[in-house]
């Protein structure tokens, strides 16, 4: 039910309080009567907020006065001054408070505060490194309180729903209805920080999994409708680290193996970047356009059969058999052995997840019958490869491995996918998988043969090594 704002009444010391604020944000001098007089008002703001005048005051005042406190360092204040950093805690959580209040009712105009809340760079989030490089830790705490707050307020379900709304048609003096309608897109960099947030919610599961899907849906369909000149507003390095967040949710939502949708919505980006007027958009295109490659490739049906060929140690040569996948799931480890009738030597050609990081390296090693995986295996050739989703062994770009108990000898080899039947191929493209949808996408679109060459090469090529290729 709405309330009547005139209904409203407010503390006599209130409206003091906020014009002493607004005052006191021009002041350089940030002391604690400052930060103690500001959180008291904002919460006064919270408590009222139905008031017009507090409504006045946090349209001027919230991002600034947040701006501010989320500048000073946390882990400095505990050492000077413990009390101010709790005044700025309670502020925070405020001022999540306050905001998911006005999104529900439908306003995003303290968005921009909403996203530095979450935002993990903040310096009173993260520490610092003393003179001695001594690492001081920060308060991310105070960070994931604000999250789940906001979770516990229905706060990602509000943001949701204000975000789908119909965008605002501005006011227009002259009566004319052609006038545009003004976006509520806040920009790549506080979707960023949103997205990141609700991410962790979801993961912990503080978030509806029908929310995230939502939110995910309207920033792909907000970046979807952009044309050259949006694009070219948004920092490329924001750009991309927007879209590794969509496809790291999309991934933990299960989106990526139900369906296309994100990788449609991708390659659509990228495609808009690589056909760009601008030389800079086209090239981070490219780049982008690499990655659809690996994660449609990641995709494809692993090769029951590889040749390891050229090696300068002999017996590492010849065809490797993959074995047995203890699940569907991508991100399981593959495994191909090859034994040697004569001498008994088995050989695997493996895929290894490298502790604590999300890289996978190949090996082709001699692995120990007690510990396999563990450095008594006897290595012979290693690929050091940052790429995590790349379901196949790369075909160039192995390195020896030399040290003591090693077996390496130069050259390394080369790999080459097998068909099923031991001949040299790609192997057959499932018509449903992004492989697939990759290669027929990129046919149809209206560039040169020489731009098109490249990427749907490296796709038919199997084992062909994708890096080299666009390197050309």
């Amino acid at each position: 039910m709405a309330v009547d704002p005139s209904q409203v009444q407010q503390p006599p010391d209130a409206r003091q309080v906020w014009e002493d604020v607004r005052a006191l944000l021009h002041d350089r001098e940030h002391g604690q009567v400052v930060y103690q007089t500001t959180a008291n008002a904002i919460k006064l703001a919270n408590t009222h907020f139905q008031h017009p005048e507090a409504k006045a005051f946090l349209v001027k005042c919230l991002h600034p006065a947040i701006n501010i406190m989320l500048d000073q360092q946390a882990a400095r204040l505990d050492q000077e001054n413990f009390q101010l950093k709790i005044f700025i805690e309670n502020a925070l959580t405020d001022a999540v408070i306050i905001i998911q209040k006005d999104l529900a009712e439908g306003n995003t105009q303290h968005i921009k505060t909403l996203a530095q809340l979450f935002n993990p760079r903040r310096n009173f989030y993260k520490g610092f490194k003393t003179k001695s490089f001594h690492q001081v830790p920060g308060n991310m705490k105070a960070r994931s309180d604000c999250i789940l707050i906001f979770c516990r307020a229905n706060g990602f379900l509000a943001l949701v729903s204000a975000f789908s709304q119909p965008q605002l048609v501005p006011p227009n003096p002259s009566g004319n209805s052609s006038e545009p309608p003004v976006s509520r897109w806040p920009g790549a960099e506080d979707v960023r920080y949103l997205i990141t947030a609700m991410g962790e919610a979801y993961g912990d599961g503080q978030v509806l999994r029908e929310v995230a899907s939502r939110f995910a849906d309207w920033v792909q369909a907000e970046i979807g409708e952009m044309g050259e000149e949006q694009l070219k507003a948004e920092p490329f390095v924001v750009m991309s680290a927007l879209i590794r967040q969509l496809r790291r949710l999309n991934a933990n939502l299960g989106n990526q193996s139900d369906d296309a949708t994100f990788f449609n919505f991708w390659l659509d980006v990228t495609l808009t970047y690589i056909g760009a007027s601008s030389l800079p958009m086209r090239l981070f295109g490219w780049e982008q356009l690499a990655e659809v490659i690996d994660e449609a490739c990641g995709t494809r049906t692993p090769a029951k059969l590889c040749r390891v060929q050229g090696a300068g140690n002999s017996a590492v040569n010849g065809v490797y058999q993959l074995q047995p996948l203890e699940s569907d799931s991508r991100d399981e480890d593959l495994r191909y052995t090859k034994l040697d009738d004569n001498t008994g030597l088995l050989l695997t050609l493996f895929q290894c997840t490298i502790q604590q990081t999300t890289s996978k390296w190949w090996f082709i090693s001699e692995a120990d019958i007690n510990q396999p995986g563990t450095e008594k295996d006897i290595d012979y050739y290693k690929h050091v490869q940052a790429s995590n989703i790349r379901r196949e062994p790369p075909s160039t770009g192995w390195d020896c491995c030399t040290a003591q108990g090693e077996e390496g000898v130069m050259p390394p080899p080369t790999c080459v996918r097998l068909d099923d039947d031991g001949r040299t191929g790609c192997g057959a493209i499932d018509e449903a998988s992004l492989e697939s949808t990759l290669m027929q996408r990129m046919l149809k679109v209206n560039c040169s043969v020489t731009s098109l060459t490249t990427p749907v090469t490296s796709l038919d090529g199997g084992f062909s090594d994708r890096d080299a290729t666009l390197a050309q």
